[in-house]
C-alpha cells in the first residue's frame, strides 16, 4: 500500500497531530503571556501611584502645600511638561488645566502629575498602560503663600463617591490620582491627547471634568457599569497596603523594632532578615550619595552618576525605562526618625507624625 509522507518521515495523519499539539501549547503559552501582561502592567500602574503618593505627602510636608497640577497637553520634550503649574494665577486658566467650581464656591484643579516637580522620574507619571495618570487637588490647598500652621488635612473639597452614586468619604478629600485602566477611557497619552471619555459609563465619572471622582468594582460588562479605573486619594494611601514599598517598609520597621538591622542575606541575620545592629547617622561627602546601610550601621556612600539626581543622603535604587535614575531616601527618613528615639512607620500611618515617625512598641521574642 502506498504511504504519502511528508519530507522528513512523517504522514499527513503525523503532522496534522504534531501541528495540533504544537498549536494548543503556542495558545497556552500566549494566554500565560496575555495574563501575565496584565499583572505586570497592574504592578507597575500600582508602584507608580505608590511612589507618587509618597512624594505628594513629602512635598506637603515639606512646603506646607500640594502641588498645582501639571498641563496636560504638553509634550515631554517641552520644558514645562510634568512641572507644577501655578495655582495661586489661574486666570486666565492654562491650556490643559481644568478648574471646576463647586456649589461651595470652592474649586479642584485638574491635571496630570506634576513628577518633575516632585522630584520623580518620567515614567511615574504614566501608568502600565503607557497613559498619563490624573491628579486632582483641592485648589486653595495648592496655593503658595496660604497660612502655613493650618491643618489642611480638613480642608479638602473633591468628593469621592461609589458605584451607586453614594458619598464614600468624609471629609471630602484633598487630593485624587486616576489611572484610566487599561482602555485609558478620558486620559492623555505621553504627545499630550486626550482619549474619549467613556462618558455614559462608571469610568466616565473620572474624566467628565466635575470635581467628583468615582471607585467602584472593576467590570469589563458593555454599558453603564463598565469600570477599568484605578482611583486613590489621600485617605487611602496605597504604599501602606499593596505596593512593593509596603513590604520594604514592614521589613524595616519589623527589625527597627528589634533594634535590628534589615539584611536579609547577613550570616547572622535571624529568620525575618533582621541583624542585630545600632543605625548610625552620618552623611556622604560631596559628589557621593547613601546607597546603603552595612550590617554595622555604617552609612555606604557611592559616586553619584549623575548630578541632576539623588541628593546627599538618598539611596540609588537603579534605573528606569527611560535610562533616569531612581532614588529613595526611606533610610535617611529612618535615621531621622532614630535620632529622635522613633520608629520610622511611613507618612500617614497611624500614630505617626507629619514626618512619618512614630513610638516604638514593644516586640515579641
Amino acid at each position: 500500500m502506498t504511504r504519502t509522507t511528508y519530507e522528513k518521515g512523517f504522514s499527513l495523519i503525523e503532522l496534522s497531530i504534531v501541528l495540533m499539539i504544537s498549536g494548543i501549547i503556542f495558545s497556552g503559552f500566549m494566554s500565560f503571556y496575555s495574563i501575565k501582561l496584565k499583572q505586570d502592567r497592574a504592578s507597575t500602574t500600582k508602584k507608580n501611584i505608590a511612589a507618587i503618593q509618597v512624594a505628594l505627602h513629602d512635598f506637603m510636608k515639606q512646603n506646607a502645600r500640594l502641588p498645582c497640577p501639571a498641563q496636560t497637553n504638553l509634550q515631554n520634550d517641552n520644558s514645562l511638561h510634568a512641572k507644577e503649574s501655578d495655582c495661586t494665577n489661574l486666570l486666565p486658566l492654562p491650556e490643559g488645566i481644568t478648574t471646576v467650581e463647586l456649589p461651595n464656591k470652592k474649586t479642584v484643579s485638574i491635571g496630570t502629575v506634576p513628577v518633575r516637580s516632585l522630584g520623580l522620574a518620567d515614567s511615574f507619571e504614566r501608568d502600565g498602560w503607557g497613559h498619563r495618570i490624573s491628579y486632582a487637588v483641592t485648589t486653595s490647598l495648592a496655593k503658595e503663600g496660604e497660612p502655613t500652621n493650618r491643618n489642611i488635612n480638613s480642608e479638602g473639597v473633591i468628593n469621592i463617591i461609589g458605584a451607586q452614586g453614594e458619598n464614600i468619604l468624609t471629609p471630602p478629600a484633598l487630593y485624587a490620582i486616576i489611572s484610566h485602566g487599561p482602555t485609558g477611557s478620558g486620559a492623555f497619552n505621553p504627545t499630550g491627547l486626550q482619549t474619549s471619555c467613556l462618558s455614559e459609563t462608571r469610568d466616565g465619572e473620572n474624566c467628565n471634568g466635575n470635581g467628583t471622582f468615582m471607585i467602584a468594582p472593576t467590570s469589563n460588562a458593555e454599558g453603564s457599569v463598565f469600570y477599568d479605573d484605578i482611583v486613590v486619594h489621600d485617605r487611602n494611601v496605597t504604599y501602606r497596603d499593596d505596593s512593593v514599598l509596603t513590604q520594604k517598609l514592614e521589613n524595616l520597621i519589623n527589625c527597627q523594632n528589634k533594634t535590628a538591622f534589615y539584611k536579609p542575606a547577613g550570616p547572622s541575620s535571624d529568620r525575618d532578615g533582621c541583624t542585630q545592629a545600632t543605625i548610625s547617622s552620618g552623611s556622604c561627602a560631596s559628589g557621593y550619595v547613601m546607597s546603603g546601610v552595612d550590617s554595622s550601621g555604617k552609612i555606604i556612600c557611592t559616586p553619584k552618576m549623575d548630578s541632576n539626581h539623588c541628593k546627599n543622603g538618598e539611596m540609588l535604587l537603579g534605573y528606569d525605562t527611560n535610562g533616569n535614575i531612581i532614588c529613595d531616601n526611606t533610610v535617611l527618613k529612618m535615621l531621622a526618625c532614630a535620632q529622635q528615639g522613633l520608629l520610622y512607620a511611613g507618612q500617614g500611618s497611624p500614630n505617626a507624625d507629619g514626618a512619618g515617625c512614630r513610638p516604638p512598641t514593644t516586640s515579641q521574642p
